[in-house]
């Protein structure tokens, strides 16, 4: 960035100014002494045995570095402007001639030189810019009160003497958006008076008529308290108070339910966040009945497939159909018994969280846990291992069907059990491998951990547009890779830690921990394509196979697997057991098609019919009812219970 220009006021293109590279003073004590004096001071500074020493941001042409003191605070140092041109705000453009043109947030320009400046960075609308239009004059110090006041300056008619004058001229002019005001500033009219020194004063006090605790109209809500009593700090527009009745305490709009704790009594996460539809501020589930409910189906499905495991176990088999069904029931129950596993789980640690504090203190937490991936792996793997079964189970019904089970041994009908858990098992622990293409690819969200010390990211979750934006801006080059972006900047300070992530992972997208596959990603859309159809094609093929068994029952004279019945009465048993196991079928298959048809629908609706992804509720809807509940039928319809 060796080019870059910085706009500094109205539409005023200037080279970035020169400093002196090496400190020519002979007074060597303010070297190593935690503050800038010039551009090499603090750079070779050991850091490993002295806590007193300051971290330093280098500048990014090499010319230097200096002390976060002096990173974006409006003041360049750095010889390419870097320690100003990357903070939050800034924007860098190229001019016609396709130099850099770095725009500082603080410059304003009234709509004549913004039409001049858009010619100058060839843009297509002024709305690139990114900036308000209203007139350069203002300051950082100034708010639209003061402002509004400083008008009667050029308005010698217009004089206010008495409260009501004055506090009519406010609410009318000042505080509203009559005037292009941004927020309600009506409620200080009421403070602002005749001043003796200056000609508007702000009164601390309201209700007093003593002119004491007086302060100047541009120290309303410049981010300090000089009032006593706060009433200078409290409800300013565009903050969010911690604790409006007792503190002035606030943070920026953007920091409420970002994932990151910011008022000390967490009332930016706890306040008004909506978790879930099922989640709350307080707990991982709020309602006492979805934990009983869940509870209870946990607990149902631990017992039928455990007991129905049991059962296959030790049931002895004489044919060679019957042996090999059994190696694929056994695993089918497994894979289910899974499911309640999970479900018995969240419900444990919604209860330990519940003991520790609020769960929004604990939710990205507990989110970005192992513990939370194991138990997305444990969901997934349960629910699509289920599925694969079925298949294996159908294929082999099938051929039960078409009286060729005798071709099928039990080692390769266990290969096959094997090959198919290999399958599940990897593309479940697929978004859990720690190699950053995976993790950029699979990943739900990313914060910094040190975010309050990071003086150019002022947003969580990670602005990833604003991380490529700035990666490519600093090194002039562009990146897709979030990972590979995070560690080249972390050269670009002694202080690593400032850019040490947090990451959500795959199955960290809500409280539940279930896998994120209606995450909304271009480079997605492919993998959710594949998923789904994979899906589809098992079960068509499960369908295929149980409406051709279904023929062949129809066609054939005789039961599958039937005894030999006694002649009197054999063909109203025949007709007993047809009926019954058409019935099983379509109870199979209806159970199959309302759970996974459901889940594929509501993939396909979100990615090509909606803007934006579903709501925690989706999730927690196919987590703790749908997909469980097929693992609940599954050891009811594939063994004699349903009868």
């Amino acid at each position: 960035v060796g080019d870059l220009l910085l706009v500094s006021g109205g539409i005023d293109i200037k080279p970035l100014a020169s400093k002196d590279w090496f400190c020519r003073s002979k007074e060597r004590s303010f070297v190593c002494d935690g503050s800038s004096e010039c551009l090499t001071d603090e750079c070779q500074c050991s850091r490993t045995n002295s806590s007193s020493v300051a971290h330093v941001f280098y500048c990014v042409d090499g010319s230097g570095c200096v002390t976060f003191d002096r990173v974006c605070n409006s003041i360049q140092d750095c010889l390419d402007g870097s320690d100003e041109c990357f903070c939050p705000g800034h924007i860098v453009k190229r001019t016609l001639t396709g130099e850099k043109v770095c725009i500082a947030p603080k410059v304003l320009f009234c709509t004549i030189e913004a039409r001049q400046l858009q010619g100058i960075l060839n843009l297509k609308s002024i709305k690139e810019l990114h900036l308000g239009l209203a007139c350069k004059n203002r300051t950082q110090t100034t708010n639209p009160l003061q402002e509004c006041f400083n008008r009667l300056d050029y308005s010698p008619n217009m004089f206010l003497e008495t409260p009501q004058q004055i506090n009519s001229y406010c609410k009318y002019y000042c505080a509203t958006t009559n005037w292009f005001v941004e927020g309600n500033w009506s409620k200080f009219c009421d403070g602002i008076m005749r001043g003796a020194v200056i000609r508007y004063e702000f009164r601390c006090e309201f209700n007093s008529t003593v002119k004491i605790n007086i302060i100047a109209l541009q120290k309303i809500c410049d981010g300090e308290m000089d009032c006593e009593s706060g009433a200078d700090e409290m409800g300013c527009p565009g903050r969010f108070y911690c604790n409006p009745k007792e503190s002035p305490e606030w943070v920026e709009l953007d920091k409420v339910c970002d994932h990151t704790k910011d008022c000390t009594n967490g009332a930016d996460e706890c306040g008004t966040c909506k978790i879930g539809y099922l989640s709350s501020a307080e707990f991982l589930i709020q309602s006492k009945v979805a934990v009983v409910v869940t509870m209870i189906l946990g607990l149902l499905i631990i017992f039928m497939n455990s007991s129905q495991v049991y059962h296959c176990w030790n049931e002895s088999c004489t044919s060679n159909a019957k042996k090999i069904e059994k190696i694929y029931l056994i695993n089918l129950f497994l894979h289910d018994l899974m499911m309640g596993l999970y479900l018995i789980g969240i419900v444990i640690v919604g209860l330990i969280i519940q003991m520790k504090g609020k769960y929004c203190m604990w939710e990205s937490v507990w989110r970005s846990s192992w513990g939370c991936s194991v138990f997305g792996f444990l969901f997934t793997s349960s629910a699509h291992g289920s599925l694969l079964t079925i298949l294996l189970i159908s294929h082999a019904r099938w051929r039960t069907c078409s009286r060729i089970a005798t071709h099928i041994k039990e080692r390769y009908a266990l290969a096959a059990v094997a090959i198919v858990n290999l399958l599940n098992w990897s593309h479940s622990y697929l978004p859990l491998l720690p190699f950053s293409k995976f993790r950029d690819f699979f990943g739900t969200e990313l914060f910094f951990k040190n975010l309050k010390e990071n003086p150019f990211f002022n947003q969580s979750p990670i602005n990833r547009t604003r991380l490529f934006m700035v990666y490519r801006d600093m090194f002039n080059r562009n990146s897709s890779d979030a990972y590979e972006a995070i560690n080249a900047l972390k050269n670009i300070t002694s202080n690593k830690e400032i850019f040490d992530i947090e990451e959500i992972g795959y199955y960290g997208n809500t409280g539940l921990c279930i896998h994120n596959i209606f995450k909304t990603q271009a480079s997605y859309k492919i993998y959710k394509i594949t998923y789904c159809s994979g899906l589809t094609v098992v079960l068509l093929y499960v369908l295929a196979t149980y409406i051709h068994i279904l023929i062949n029952v129809k066609r054939s004279k005789r039961i599958l697997a039937a005894p030999a019945w006694r002649e009197s009465g054999r063909n109203e048993t025949r007709n007993i057991k047809k009926t019954s196991m058409k019935l099983k079928i379509a109870l199979m298959i209806v159970s199959e098609l309302v759970c996974w048809i459901s889940f594929i629908s509501t993939i396909i609706f979100f990615e090509f019919f909606k803007d934006k992804p579903p709501s925690p509720m989706v999730f927690e809807l196919f987590a703790l009812i749908i997909i469980p509940l097929n693992s609940l039928l599954n050891p009811v319809f594939y063994s004699g219970v349903y009868k």
